[in-house]
């Protein structure tokens, strides 16, 4: 047999499945129990190739309810480390999730913008999601802002990081650091803590769950926006998203 619908799915595989739906379908009767294989199996092939579209309708829903799961499943994750780092109100009732690279040149343009919205929207709260997929210097960096978190100057690390037009390199992290009164030996140990190596790949996973292959990436409710956008452009995501949940 040579069927399309057949040709990225296993006849065999789909043997209970088939089965239950000959059981069920008015327009088949049995009158006696089956038990030669190859006679259930060429029955099973002989209706699939005359109900093809039943079977595309099945397989097809089937897909939008795994795919749906996955996205919901993805959103759980997305919302349930409370130790992001972030700015704005923490009680805000709009978040702004941001996947960003520290040598991603459009996320240091957005970086303003985004921080400009929240300022003026006291209701909303950008939360950070370390994503270094550029290079060794972004995890590098990323690396240190998760550390001088633990000092909570995260945020003085991450705009000074933000700002700095140069090549990143040991030197920027440790000078910029001391800039903003870090204690150096403890952010040293705080590097080797294994946590913030799992909160970044954590942050991969969700990613790659969302299939976000870019930065910036922007999460608004359940909208996902990749590249830079201006501020009108948020501004009017947000009301969007608010009104939604209103």
């Amino acid at each position: 047999m040579n069927n399309p619908i057949l040709n990225n799915f296993n006849v065999k595989g789909l043997f209970f499945i088939i089965l239950t739906i000959l059981f069920l379908n008015h327009e088949v009767v049995y009158s006696h129990a089956l038990e030669d294989k190859n006679e259930i199996e060429n029955l099973i092939e002989s209706w699939i190739e005359q109900n093809p579209d039943k079977i595309r309708f099945s397989l097809e829903k089937l897909a939008a309810k795994e795919e749906k799961e996955k996205r919901e499943n993805n959103f759980n994750l997305l919302a349930q480390n409370s130790l992001d780092p972030f700015f704005g109100n923490p009680s805000a009732d709009i978040i702004i999730y941001e996947f960003f690279d520290y040598n991603c040149g459009y996320c240091k343009s957005v970086l303003p913008t985004l921080l400009n919205v929240v300022k003026q929207d006291k209701n909303t709260k950008l939360i950070f999601k370390e994503f270094p997929i550029l290079s060794e210097t972004s995890l590098e960096a990323a690396l240190y802002a998760l550390a001088a978190k633990k000092q909570n100057l995260y945020f003085e690390f991450h705009t000074r990081i933000m700002e700095y037009r140069g090549r990143l390199n040991n030197d920027v992290f440790i000078k910029v650091a001391n800039d903003i009164g870090l204690d150096i030996e403890k952010l040293n140990n705080d590097l080797d803590d294994k946590n913030i190596r799992m909160e970044i790949e954590k942050n991969r996973l969700i990613a790659k769950g969302f299939n976000i292959n870019g930065t910036p990436t922007l999460i608004i409710g359940d909208k996902i926006i990749p590249g830079a956008i201006n501020e009108q452009q948020l501004n009017e995501l947000i009301k969007e998203v608010r009104d939604l949940n209103s």
